[in-house]
């Protein structure tokens, strides 16, 4: 049976969601949907939508908690939902097999959930320095779903692979036991969050995030709370002084944000700077050019793409995508792109 997505945001037409979904191989058909901030439910609610998820980017990654009934550990406490699984109840008012498969499926691994209903997770600290409570556990892919579906209608859960696509780019690309002592993350938004937790998976490194503002309800710095790890805020005009410093930046601004910031990295000789710029169009962007010109190492943004995509595949199908022609289906875009 062809399952139905679709891949919403604003901008969208550049979305290689539907290039992914459809190389993976597993019998799923996404369309794009311009979906701008605020119109999400009206979306979900339009006539003839018989999707079986959705797959959420920018500005809606912290809106689609709003729709959910049902959101994912992980995706509370990074404040972000990137993937949307809806269950239709069958006659009987359960979920069908096919659902159960579909949340069950992603390499055998199993999700936590916390009912959410409509409420988006939220905190608030104050300071330059934003230090976390006790430590919480890091979400991982194989924790028991715990969750109660309603006996009609149908149950939407949120989900975050956000996160694992961040962890295994850089780790295709640095390799598996990547480390850093000092990163620096540009942007404080629901990707910024989702980068944080990355960081926390691969050891914790300290940590500034570089913002153009510091907004403590609702962004990163309520995830570093949530998460239990302390980090730094710097005006974003400062970050080219911590880059020099750091061994990993990953930016999470829109396109073209960080061009003004590249131009102050020219002539500097960084070797043991890794970058990966979450903005994959255009690539490679001018924060990925000037890190390259100064002998750093390139994490491209599409990789972290292609594994949440990955992800996304398993868990809407319950089946075991094919990696190799999502890459290869992604870099060909990619290279045509950049012609």
């Amino acid at each position: 049976m062809l399952l139905h997505t679709h891949v919403v945001g604003h901008p969208i037409a550049h979305s290689l969601s539907p290039a992914i979904l459809a190389a993976a191989g597993v019998g799923i058909h996404c369309e794009r949907a311009d979906v701008d901030r605020g119109e999400l439910a009206a979306f979900l609610a339009g006539p003839g939508k018989a999707d079986r998820g959705l797959s959420v980017t920018m500005p809606l990654k912290k809106e689609a908690f709003s729709i959910c009934t049902q959101v994912e550990d992980l995706a509370m406490r990074v404040g972000a939902i990137n993937t949307i699984v809806i269950e239709e109840a069958d006659t009987d008012g359960d979920a069908g097999a096919q659902d159960e498969q579909m949340i069950h499926g992603s390499q055998g691994a199993q999700r936590t959930h916390s009912y959410a209903h409509g409420a988006q997770a939220q905190s608030s600290q104050s300071g330059e320095n934003v230090q976390g409570g006790a430590n919480a556990e890091s979400s991982q892919r194989g924790q028991q779903i715990e969750h109660s579906r309603p006996s009609a209608g149908r149950t939407i859960y949120g989900l975050n692979t956000d996160v694992a696509g961040i962890v295994q780019a850089i780790r295709e690309t640095l390799g598996e036991e990547a480390a850093f002592t000092n990163a620096v993350i540009l942007g404080s938004g629901a990707t910024a969050g989702s980068a944080l937790a990355a960081l926390q998976d691969l050891g914790q490194p300290q940590t500034r995030i570089c913002s153009r503002r510091r907004v403590m309800d609702n962004s990163v710095f309520a995830v570093a709370q949530r998460l239990g790890v302390s980090v730094e805020h710097a005006p974003l005009t400062d970050a080219h002084e911590h880059i020099e410093q750091a061994d990993i930046v990953i930016s999470t601004l829109p396109a073209h944000v960080a061009d003004p910031l590249a131009q102050r990295l020219r002539g500097l000789r960084l070797p043991d700077l890794a970058v990966l710029d979450a903005s994959y169009n255009p690539y490679p962007s001018d924060l990925t050019t000037a890190v390259l010109a100064a002998g750093g190492t390139d994490i491209p943004g599409y990789e972290m793409l292609i594994h949440q995509g990955i992800e996304q595949a398993r868990i809407f199908s319950g089946r075991e995508p094919d990696a190799e022609a999502i890459h290869a289906a992604v870099r060909a875009h990619i290279q045509q792109r950049s012609n």
